[in-house]
């Protein structure tokens, strides 16, 4: 009824879901709390942009490429955001490099996210490592998940203070979506390229 258009809803979810990421400067519970229902609010948004444009019959290539920049985007600057904030709360780079690496994996993301991270039989020893590998990356991957997860973190914070929860996630869960969406696709490009390694031969 308001005939707004498609793309207004994307750009419009886009600057509430980066905005909302500088509520991870603060790791307090009612900010992680706050910050999750802000991205349900997206989520909803996400999927309301589609329907408008299914709507109106204006799908098009470039809404659907549109949508997919505004996802890495968003979950960039949240693990940038959050890097950066374990950093400045422990005085310890390695936050903010994860979160950059954490970054430059979802730039690279190819946008499948209903099949999974590495193929395996299913009798396969690999098996349970590969649906664990898949639950971590798709936690990662949605970050209203995230979100309410770094909210249990710090509710679990309060009672176990030795340890830094959302760090330990934070630098786990960083890795395994750097090597699954970045080292293992090169592995596997090379693979099936047919490329390999040649190995030296000594002195001619």
């Amino acid at each position: 009824k308001l005939n707004v258009s498609a793309n207004s809803v994307t750009l419009s979810f886009l600057l509430l879901g980066i905005v909302s990421c500088f509520l991870l400067l603060n790791l307090s519970i009612v900010s992680l709390f706050i910050l999750f229902l802000i991205q349900e609010f997206v989520q909803l948004l996400d999927c309301v942009d589609g329907q408008l444009a299914r709507y109106y019959g204006t799908q098009s290539t470039n809404g659907k490429q549109l949508d997919i920049v505004v996802h890495k985007s968003i979950s960039s600057a949240f693990m940038i955001c959050l890097g950066l904030s374990l950093t400045l709360s422990s005085n310890n780079l390695l936050f903010l490099v994860f979160g950059a690496l954490a970054a430059i994996a979802f730039v690279f993301d190819d946008h499948q996210h209903d099949a999974p991270v590495f193929k395996v039989a299913s009798d396969s020893w690999m098996a349970p490592l590969s649906w664990i590998v898949d639950q971590i990356v798709t936690i990662f991957d949605e970050i209203r998940f995230f979100s309410f997860v770094l909210f249990l973190l710090a509710s679990m914070q309060l009672f176990i203070s030795a340890v830094n929860l959302i760090g330990l996630v934070f630098l786990a869960g960083s890795l395994i979506v750097f090597l699954t969406k970045v080292v293992l696709p090169i592995l596997l490009l090379f693979k099936n390229t047919g490329v390999s390694k040649k190995t030296w031969e000594g002195w001619a």
